[in-house]
């Protein structure tokens, strides 16, 4: 986690006061590197749900997922991220 932070708060959202919770699901390849990323669940707001997955998708690593036989294989990952206008 950690991957989505006040700083990432994308400018225009933050001067309309737009705020919201954006679910994704994410495609991590067999190296542990994300390789998609979809909204399950709109923030109602564009540019919160981009920024969601442009941070991701960029900073997101995982433990490569593996099979019965140990060999590594894609995987998914789904959570949300909440978008609140920081306290000054």
């Amino acid at each position: 986690a950690g991957w989505v932070t006040d700083n990432d708060y994308p400018t225009a959202d933050l001067r309309a006061g737009n705020e919201g919770r954006t679910a994704y699901r994410l495609s991590i390849d067999t190296n542990g590197k994300v390789s998609n990323c979809t909204v399950t669940v709109s923030s109602g707001h564009p540019g919160l749900d981009k920024a969601t997955c442009d941070k991701l998708t960029s900073r997101g690593k995982f433990e490569p997922a593996t099979n019965s036989d140990g060999e590594r294989v894609a995987g998914t990952f789904s959570s949300a991220v909440t978008w609140r206008i920081p306290d000054e």
